[in-house]
């Protein structure tokens, strides 16, 4: 992946450093931190554009990096722009800025040509002895989790980083990391993982440094003060590496993380276009948990295609009213608005082979409801049955739940013809010139009387009929499917059986 940086803004922040009182080095390190941030945002779901990129670096050329809440309140304004991306970027933020890192000791600088040969030496000794220790152990014992290869050689390189006062390399150590994540499996706790990975980055043997070096340096007659100070200088650099590690630790998790999410958004993707009917649980479940993300990208459509449709016919009066202030010059002009949000009626095929499509058409009807002026909804096999109670007292995913305990296995044979008498004997007062009428079912009959008078009176009594049909046009004449039949008392028909189709089937009916 390809990351634009505006170079006017990164030469602007160099420029200024010292706003920032951080090193140019130091300056750098942040700026490449902030771009994996986004690629993180980006990578867990959160819609960031290049522009808003360009946007986060100017408000922190702006606000600076050291004061945390400005810093943290710069870059959720200009990267985030709706509530359901919040938990993503404080889950995100808190790993990837971390207070600033220990600082660490060069204990080479500080000793003699002599005196490092003598610690190197005493170092040697010492390695040497813990790998014939390790070379014992792994004839009787290894854990599962160990990796191929020698711990003492992983810490022989942590020593002489640590002895420089080098700082942890996070390639290495994601490279480990990931090895122990093949080894423990995804699910293992952030903790458990950092804690194998420095195990097997020599972490665990550093205690026998602690205890066996300094007796190894004063046999080498070094001075018991330059071991004193060998000593501290390693402890100081120890606690560097291990908080190094903590923030490194932490931000893998973070980048995992993100890239499960993205995958599973990309799996919500792929499914949008799988036959309802065939998926799952585990993938219905999957798309349950895209439904909030794809109705928010629903509305914001309709809401513009309104928008750009409000106006209507000029209004004469209003217009003249208006300009009394210009002289009655008509500078300001007025237009006959009305609401266009439709009122629905909702039938409901619940027969055994309708019932995801049934659940998926609810919730994104009634997640919809604001674009709404009111929705009736009515379930139907051979009887009809008005859940609108259920969803006028609870919230959609409490109402979704209840009602589904209502559609309980039934073996009974379709009636739509049946169905649609008794709605217009019991249920009348629904039927409005402003009420559109939408049939969510395949049409299967069962072989019963259609009642095609009924399909024509509904057809004159209501605004519209829309019919959402998970069958394919080829399928509409096979066995007791009656579609063919119901086509001319149906003001549009659509295919509904994928998640994709249903979504835009819901688009086209609430903007028609």
């Amino acid at each position: 992946m390809t990351y634009i940086v505006s170079v006017e803004v990164l030469s602007k922040a160099i420029a200024k450093r010292a706003t920032y009182l951080i090193p140019i080095p130091k300056l750098m390190l942040m700026q490449q931190l902030l771009i994996e941030f986004i690629a993180g945002l980006r990578q867990a779901g959160v819609r960031i554009s290049i522009a808003e990129s360009e946007d986060m670096f100017r408000a922190v050329n702006c606000i600076g990096m050291l004061e945390q809440a400005g810093f943290k309140e710069a870059l959720r304004g200009t990267l985030i722009k709706s509530h359901r991306d919040e938990t993503t970027f404080e889950a995100l933020f808190d790993q990837y800025f971390q207070p600033p890192e220990t600082s660490t000791v060069n204990l080479l600088e500080l000793l003699s040509p002599h005196e490092k040969k003598l610690l190197f030496r005493a170092v040697n000794d010492l390695l040497g002895q813990l790998k014939t220790q390790e070379e014992k152990r792994d004839q009787l014992y290894r854990s599962p989790t160990d990796l191929p290869g020698s711990q003492v050689e992983r810490l022989e390189q942590l020593l002489n980083g640590m002895l420089e006062g080098q700082p942890l390399d996070p390639t290495t150590f994601d490279e480990v990391a990931e090895q122990v994540m093949q080894k423990v499996g995804p699910s293992a706790s952030v903790a458990r993982v950092h804690d194998l990975t420095m195990n097997q980055l020599g972490n665990q043997l550093l205690t026998n440094v602690e205890n066996r070096l300094p007796n190894l340096l004063r046999q080498n007659n070094l001075q018991p003060q330059t071991v004193s100070e060998i000593m501290a200088g390693l402890q100081l650099n120890q606690e560097a590496l291990q908080e190094q590690a903590t923030q490194q630790s932490q931000r893998g998790a973070a980048n995992r993380w993100a890239k499960q999410q993205g995958t599973r958004l990309n799996q919500a993707e792929q499914l949008m276009g799988r036959s309802l009917q065939q998926l799952s649980e585990r993938e219905a479940n999957l798309l349950r948990q895209q439904i909030r993300r794809l109705v928010a990208q629903l509305r914001s459509r309709i809401a513009l295609r309104r928008k750009r449709a409000r106006r209507g016919k000029p209004d004469i009066r209003q217009t003249i009213r208006t300009n009394l202030r210009y002289g009655g010059i008509p500078i300001r002009l007025k237009f006959k608005t009305k609401s266009r949000k439709p009122r629905l009626l909702l039938l409901c095929d619940i027969s055994h082979s309708m019932r995801k499509v049934i659940e998926f058409a609810l919730r994104l009807v009634y997640e919809l409801q604001d674009q709404v002026t009111s929705v009736r909804t009515f379930t139907f096999i051979d009887t009809l049955d008005e859940i609108s109670q259920i969803f006028a007292q609870s919230p959609a995913n409490e109402a979704l739940a209840e009602a589904a305990t209502r559609l309980r296995p039934n073996h009974a044979n379709t009636d739509l013809g049946t169905c649609l008498e008794q709605l217009l004997q019991q249920h009348r007062d629904c039927l409005t010139p402003q009420t559109t009428v939408i049939i969510v079912g395949d049409a299967c009959n069962s072989w019963n009387d259609p009642r095609l008078d009924c399909a024509a009176k509904l057809q004159r009594m209501s605004k519209q009929v829309i019919w959402l049909n998970p069958r394919q046009q080829n399928e509409w004449n096979s066995n007791d499917c009656d579609m063919l039949k119901y086509l001319p008392y149906a003001d549009a028909v659509y295919q509904v059986g994928t998640m994709a189709e249903l979504a835009s089937a819901v688009d086209k009916l609430l903007t028609r």
